[in-house]
């Protein structure tokens, strides 16, 4: 990895789409958005 890069490791958003549990489904969805929230934040420093 370069210098001054960064990676983040997030759920890809198609395998939230595949899950059928609706509690299980909104949760994941939660997760990812808490994600990219933060790679924001992170990209605004």
């Amino acid at each position: 990895m370069k210098e001054g890069w960064m990676v983040m490791k997030t759920r890809n958003p198609s395998f939230i789409l595949r899950i059928r549990d609706h509690a299980d489904k909104d949760a994941e969805r939660e997760r990812f958005l808490q994600d990219m929230k933060q790679v924001k934040r992170l990209m605004a420093a």
